[in-house]
């Protein structure tokens, strides 16, 4: 691996530089230019337990941005004393003092200089309500055994998630069965009730994790009245037995509600869950069955929970779309219920509005498209107002995109694309500075730099620059652009010196020059030795139960001493530093022992040395014999 050294830093790899070359310069903050937002909150949520809440926005600009609030689209003022301001941001705290049911809603921050206007996306303050059930006084409930009922939970509103639980006053769970189910709304269904059902202590429990709050609902007393159509000397078997004669009916569908029809409507998100649920009274308990109607289900994403009442499809793709029955059945009858599942989609960015450094009389062009279900619709914004209050002469704005041509120093602005449909909006700014300046390096000058012989050099000349430059190296010395296919001049300005020689050394210039003028830095560069190394001895053949020593002997650059660090290793395996805790197997350094060798020993082992600007590695293959005739020990040297 190729190193560098530069002043304090040690940059270790090729890689790094490659992708440093790629990635756009920002505006030096000693350059004037719009704000950008940096730092902002999202969605806050004031919870009970905390001491206050705070809502961030902070910004980079030159001048200096001004901070502003709005809340629910009106101005919102930072001066209320309920509130404490951050200095030098617009991040303020509210704290949690009693007051804060005052300041929901939702936030927008503008950062603003005299260049134009910042603007983050939304921040909703969310003050959640503690969930309670209402007291109430509710009727006990009295049924036949074979009748189906359906126990109502209501749970109070509060910040999702929401888990519902049934149980009874001792806190056990009431079991759920193929008669028994808990719909997604909480209410307990029976499809036919039998005396074991009933009991007084009916609880419906509403949990709210993140509030961490358990509510509990007033039990709710069940009573199911055995049917005494037999004759008194019948046996308790036959009795049942004909109070389920008398009950039987086909299965007609509880959920989806009656009320809805034979069909109804899911809209889904995609990447989403989808649950369907049917649960249908009779006696026999029905079955319920699924199917996609012209298709089938999604395999290995589908599943059938609660006795089969529930179909679950996770991950959700716009390929689920369609029509789903369910079906109930006992040997009476069955019903049905369809569901067309609509699958759609919040805004999500397939082109986003990029931020540019415009000279004079240059053009450009911002693209912003979205897609998502139903399709967004897109929307322009300049400095934080729609862009047709406030149009710039010369620019074609269409839905998709904006075009500006011969813009001027006025044009400088922030844009701002938003695209939103009924699942949400999502925010693109892009900045547009108009600057004419001289170049400004912005790599310390007299920087020293060291590579080794062979290597390549990486010479920094980072620079900003508009209209736009072109950069020369060359050695001070020589006083003439430097040319040859060794050296490579990136477009940040570094300077790539491939297979470094002695010569190599010295001190060298960068200029950077446009329109508006010139400028230079000096950096210098020192070439050092590459590190050598050699195992000894070579190939060695030793029997077994004897002692291996290898030696690693190494030469080094003065200048890299410091940093040098050797380390040894067997078929590509690292040993421990100091070898093994038995000490069988010792490392000191640049020497290698192994005593009492087994055939396990066998192998290649290599030494390796890293400094800071260079590594290698030489090898030595190690033979074990198995037989103590001496004309097997060979020992090469």
């Amino acid at each position: 691996m190729e190193m560098l050294f530069s002043g304090r830093r040690v940059i270790t790899s090729l890689i790094f530089f490659l992708l440093k070359f790629s990635m756009a310069v920002d505006i030096p903050l000693s350059v004037q230019q719009v704000p950008t937002i940096i730092k902002q909150s999202k969605v806050q949520v004031a919870f009970p337990f905390d001491e206050y809440f705070q809502i961030e926005c902070e910004a980079k600009g030159n001048p200096e941005p001004k901070y502003s609030w709005t809340k629910d689209d009106k101005h919102f003022e930072l001066s209320d004393p309920r509130i404490i301001v951050s200095n030098n941001s617009g991040t303020f705290r509210i704290p949690n003092e009693g007051h804060i049911s005052h300041f929901q809603g939702k936030y927008r921050c503008f950062a603003s200089n005299k260049l134009g206007v910042a603007m983050s996306e939304e921040i909703e303050f969310i003050v959640p309500n503690v969930p309670k059930f209402p007291k109430e006084k509710i009727d006990p409930l009295e049924v036949e055994e074979g009748d189906s009922i359906v126990l109502p939970c209501n749970p109070p509103k509060g910040l999702p998630p929401l888990h519902i639980y049934w149980m009874n006053i001792e806190l056990e769970h009431i079991e759920q069965d193929e008669r028994v189910y808990m719909s997604q709304k909480g209410d307990l269904y029976f499809a036919n009730v039998e005396e074991k059902d009933s009991r007084n202590d009916y609880c419906c429990f509403a949990a709210f994790p993140r509030l961490r709050t358990i509510v509990q609902k007033m039990p709710m007393k069940l009573t199911v009245n055995s049917l005494k159509h037999a004759n008194d000397s019948s046996s308790s078997t036959e009795i049942g037995s004909k109070a389920n004669s008398i009950k039987q009916r086909k299965p007609r569908l509880l959920l989806p509600p009656p009320e809805s029809g034979s069909r109804s409507s899911v809209i889904i998100l995609k990447g989403e869950t989808l649950l369907l649920e049917c649960f249908a009274e009779g006696l026999p308990t029905p079955q319920v069955d699924w199917n996609k109607m012209g298709g089938d289900l999604p395999k290995g994403r589908e599943t059938k929970e609660n006795y089969g009442k529930t179909l679950k499809i996770e991950n959700v793709s716009y390929q689920d779309k369609g029509n789903y029955r369910c079906t109930a059945n006992n040997f009476l009858g069955s019903a049905t219920h369809d569901f067309h599942v609509i699958v759609e989609e919040p805004p999500r960015w397939t082109k986003k509005p990029q931020s540019g450094v415009y000279s004079t009389g240059s053009s450009g062009i911002l693209l912003c498209e979205a897609e998502g279900e139903p399709e967004p619709t897109i929307k322009w914004r300049v400095n934080g107002s729609p862009i047709e209050r406030n149009p710039f002469s010369g620019d074609v704005i269409s839905p998709g995109e904006i075009s500006f041509t011969n813009v001027q120093p006025n044009h400088t602005a922030v844009y701002q694309c938003e695209a939103s449909n009924v699942h949400g909006t999502i925010l693109a700014s892009a900045n547009i500075d108009v600057v004419d300046v001289r170049p400004l390096i912005q790599t310390t000058d007299e920087e020293n730099y060291a590579t080794v012989v062979g290597y390549s050099a990486f010479l920094h000349c980072e620079f900003f620059a508009s209209p736009e430059a072109i950069v020369s190296w060359q050695k001070v010395e020589e006083a003439k652009p430097l040319e040859g296919r060794r050296y490579h001049i990136h477009e940040n300005g570094t300077l790539q010196i491939n297979t470094t020689t002695e010569e190599d050394a010295g001190s060298y210039s960068c200029w950077v020059e446009n329109a508006k003028g010139k400028t230079a830095v000096t950096a210098n560069l020192d070439i050092r030795n590459a590190t050598k190394l050699r195992v000894s001895p070579k190939n060695p053949r030793v029997p077994k139960s004897h002692t291996l020593e290898l030696h690693c002997e190494n030469k080094c650059d003065s200048y890299l001493k410091h940093s040098l660090k050797l380390s040894w290793s067997k078929d590509g395996e690292a040993f421990e530093i100091n070898g093994t805790e038995d000490g069988r197997i010792i490392i000191d350094g640049a020497n290698l022992t192994i005593a009492n060798v087994t055939l396990e020993d066998q192998g290649i082992y290599s030494c390796l040395a890293h400094t800071s600007l260079d590594s290698t590695a030489d090898m030595t293959q190690v033979t074990v014999l198995d037989s103590l005739s001496t004309s097997s020990l060979n020992l090469e040297t």
